[in-house]
């Protein structure tokens, strides 16, 4: 998110009404995953099993403090800014809907940075190119 209007609703709802603390730990992340991880965006093995390894690495009180920045970060738009956003279309944890000027990866998904590596990449070269043009 570039700034608090990209927030979703129950990032919103969560912020006032921190029940978070009392669901979120990783037994249950990973317990509940065959239900959500499909609707998330991990459908082959591959993903299913970094995630897997990636939950496993991380603490209860990592994934709470996690969530607690996330929902508490303040940022206003700044028009100086030059930021680029790259963002999947299908991203469930940031939709798409709520992001402004984002470079948009069609099918991304919040794991799009292993599935979707080379046009990352290439967007990112691209703007990297663009920025040395105008500091030369």
């Amino acid at each position: 998110m570039k700034h608090q209007k990209e927030k979703t609703l129950i990032a919103i709802f969560l912020r006032f009404f921190p029940i978070y603390w009392l669901v979120v730990f990783r037994w249950m992340i990973l317990n509940t995953f065959w239900i959500w991880g499909r609707w998330y965006g991990y459908r082959t093995p591959e993903s299913k099993a970094l995630f897997r390894t990636m939950v496993q690495c991380h603490s209860n009180y990592y994934f709470k403090w996690a969530i607690s920045r996330l929902l508490v970060w303040k940022k206003k738009p700044n028009a100086t800014e030059k930021i680029v956003h790259i963002q999947g279309t299908k991203d469930k944890v940031f939709p798409i809907k709520k992001i402004q000027n984002a470079v948009k990866i069609e099918g991304g998904t919040h794991t799009m940075v292993y599935n979707k590596a080379e046009e990352i990449s290439t967007v990112i070269n691209q703007h990297l190119i663009q920025k040395k043009d105008y500091s030369s």
